[in-house]
């Protein structure tokens, strides 16, 4: 292993290359005719046969074949965040959008991995398959292709990924690892209180669906942590309001008219499944109850996004054992507690025996680690040959589960 090792230090500038490019070309959801035709270009350079999905926004490669019936499959997603850049950096994207989690990264990372077993493919006693997702920000590119029918044409024994974590607790470089339930299920849910607008001096003689809102938040929140115990790790967050006057939309603020509508969009977070289920139940009966008791019209409605990630403890043991053979001991850090944060390679996990571990990457800014998904967020490069070893060296190190 520790040949991987020296070939991917080797590889160092190149993959901070291949970084800097993706980052100026930051493209979001299941459009990314961009960022795919640069990876397109590296497979075929490398002579690294793929198939294309959803209309080119997806891909599969494959490394070896022929020796074995055994699979790996490694993932890397691709796209990137509807937010403006911050970072004043030489090579920032200036198109609106910007890769503020490190995807960039990520496939930078999984094209050096592919490099460093296209070396190896004549010996490798197994094929590596290497899925390329959009739309991860959504929660909807692995469900996607899934659908597309990538895990019946692709059928893998195991499943590797890698993401780029900060946490002010580790050094840059070190690999998170855990077993079990590591992230957090989310689900996506629409709240909708129709009420009947009047005059803002004489709210007795309409339905007021503001109130009724406030009365539903605090009524949510308490359910989080008054129906659940805190053990059960329940995340309830309402992130967007609206209200609307009539039918139209017509945004405008008007100060002295209660609207209408009110709407609600937010997200739950769970690290069981039963817990999951029950949240949801419990949020669509607050909601009738509100409505009932303020005399307006209620609509709850959830959307599945991602389920509980949930790392097999064998696969990831076996990660561990090579990132401790590459790196050392002090690489690895056992993490205690799973994330709250979702992801949606999770589609992937509930399928096929999983190891997903993140690699800290932390930069700083006025003593404060840049978080992702923050318009100043940046990653550290010197990290990228760590990640391209780890995940080559997970796939040629993969022990039967």
């Amino acid at each position: 292993m520790k040949d991987i090792l020296k070939e991917a230090e080797l590889m160092q500038e190149e993959l901070a290359a291949f970084m800097r490019t993706l980052h100026q070309m930051p493209e979001i959801g299941m459009e990314l005719p961009k960022t795919t035709a640069y990876i397109k270009e590296k497979l075929e350079g490398w002579e690294v046969p793929f198939q294309e999905y959803l209309g080119g926004n997806a891909m599969v490669a494959t490394i070896g074949g022929g020796i074995s019936e055994r699979c790996i499959a490694l993932r890397t997603d691709m796209d990137a965040l509807a937010i403006a850049e911050e970072t004043g950096l030489s090579y920032a994207s200036d198109n609106g959008n910007m890769h503020a989690c490190g995807h960039d990264a990520n496939m930078a990372m999984m094209l050096g991995a592919i490099k460093l077993l296209k070396r190896r493919e004549r010996e490798l006693d197994r094929t590596v398959k290497v899925f390329f997702q959009p739309n991860e920000e959504g929660m909807e590119g692995a469900r996607q292709m899934i659908e597309a029918g990538v895990l019946e044409e692709h059928p893998s024994d195991a499943f590797m990924a890698l993401h780029l974590a900060q946490d002010e607790r580790y050094e840059n470089g070190q690999f998170m690892f855990m077993a079990g339930a590591m992230m957090a299920s989310a689900d996506i849910f629409d709240i909708r209180l129709e009420g009947e607008g009047v005059h803002a001096a004489h709210p007795e003689t309409g339905k007021d669906p503001v109130t009724a809102a406030a009365q539903l938040i605090q009524a949510v929140q308490s359910m989080a942590c008054r129906e659940f115990s805190a053990l059960d790790s329940v995340v309830v967050s309402i992130c967007n309001m609206r209200t609307r006057l009539n039918d139209g939309d017509d945004n405008r603020v008007v100060y002295n008219a209660l609207p209408k509508y009110v709407d609600m969009a937010g997200t739950i977070r769970c690290l069981s499944e039963d817990v999951r289920k029950r949240v949801i139940r419990r949020m669509e009966e607050l909601t009738e109850a509100t409505g009932r008791m303020f005399g307006i019209r209620s609509t709850f409605q959830a959307s599945p996004k991602a389920p509980v990630a949930v790392n097999h403890a064998g696969l990831t043991g076996s990660l561990e054992k090579v990132c401790r053979g590459l790196f050392g001991d002090s690489a690895v850090i056992m993490q205690e507690e799973p994330f709250m944060g979702s992801e949606d390679a999770a589609c992937f996990m509930e399928r096929i025996p999983s190891a997903y571990v993140h690699l800290v990457s932390n930069v700083y800014q006025n003593g404060r680690v840049v978080p992702g998904h923050h318009p100043r967020y940046r990653v550290d490069e010197s990290v990228l040959y760590r990640g391209a070893a780890l995940l080559a060296g997970g796939a040629l190190g993969w022990k039967e589960r």
